[in-house]
């Protein structure tokens, strides 16, 4: 898929929006979700700790990283 950026207009593949990445692409669109719900850090890492293992740092990292686009 192809992105773009709605304040900058910067173009985006999704290939790149999860290079390096270790947790698979569903685990941090599905943080990304519950936060953009209203959970807290605390409440997606319960949610996410039924399929992976996450930290809340990791958490919040994604979330600064992902929350521009």
């Amino acid at each position: 898929m192809v992105y773009r950026c709605e304040n900058c207009k910067r173009i985006f593949t999704e290939e790149r929006f999860f290079l390096r990445m270790r947790k698979e692409k569903g685990i941090i669109l599905r943080a990304l979700q519950l936060y953009d719900d209203g959970f807290s850090y605390g409440k997606i890492q319960t949610v996410l700790q039924r399929e992976k293992s996450v930290n809340k740092s990791t958490i919040y990292r994604w979330i600064k990283k992902y929350s521009k686009f």
